[in-house]
């Protein structure tokens, strides 16, 4: 495996994760290190984890901890109340066969594109 080349490493292309510099670095699939992290947690989080775990919410810690983190995110995005009976309309609308298809869509798309000009 290759060493980082730090002179080569600032700003700008050399330092895209394609890039041979990294891949000799980091390995063919350095997102792969991000899916196998190692966290510290606290006894805090680990007990909180284990819980979870023991009262049948999870089969693991890893998915207890990753349902913990996709809460966490799902939490940043507000309150997405609004959209429930927008999204009740279109399942309904799809149930009475209301729909286009994604090549009839695309069609439609093409149609309206060649009006504008």
């Amino acid at each position: 495996m290759r060493q980082l080349d730090r002179r080569r490493c600032g700003v700008g292309p050399f330092c895209s994760v394609g890039n041979p510099i990294w891949v000799g670095f980091l390995g063919p699939d350095p997102v792969a290190i991000l899916r196998h992290m190692n966290v510290p947690l606290t006894p805090a989080q680990i007990a909180w984890l284990e819980r979870k775990v023991a009262d049948g919410q999870f089969a693991s810690l890893e998915e207890a901890a990753a349902a913990a983190i996709s809460d966490s995110m799902t939490s940043e995005l507000g309150d997405l109340a609004w959209a429930k009976p927008l999204v009740e309309e279109a399942r309904a609308s799809v149930a009475r066969g209301q729909f286009l298809t994604h090549d009839q869509f695309k069609r439609f798309l093409a149609d309206e594109r060649s009006k504008l000009g």
